[in-house]
């Protein structure tokens, strides 16, 4: 060996095929208390497989998850040059709140 100690990380480019004559962006999806997925995708892919490869791969159910960049919910036709997508830019995944109570107080 030379010396070197190599490190494996937990951070994976999950890649789509792309298309010869289509460029590729770099982004990241995180939620709330789960790591970080990153994809490098097609500018022309619909957000449609990021979606549902993401819920796919940690767990979720698709309809309990939500997608949104900048604030602004996710379409699953938009697609990276509709959104105007940079690499690095960050898509947010949330889940819909379910249960919840509320105190019911009788006197």
């Amino acid at each position: 060996m030379d010396g070197q100690r190599y490190f494996a990380t937990k951070e994976t480019i999950i890649t789509f095929p792309i298309g010869k004559d289509d460029n590729s962006v770099i982004l990241r999806v995180q939620k709330q208390k789960v790591d970080d997925v990153i994809y490098r995708i097609g500018r022309k892919t619909p957000m449609r497989r990021l979606m549902l490869d993401y819920c796919v791969r940690m767990g979720f159910v698709y309809e309990t998850v939500k997608f949104s960049f900048d604030g602004s919910r996710l379409s699953m036709t938009q697609t990276a040059d509709d959104l105007e997508l940079e690499d690095d830019d960050i898509i947010d995944a949330w889940s819909d709140q379910i249960g919840g109570c509320r105190r019911l107080l009788i006197y």
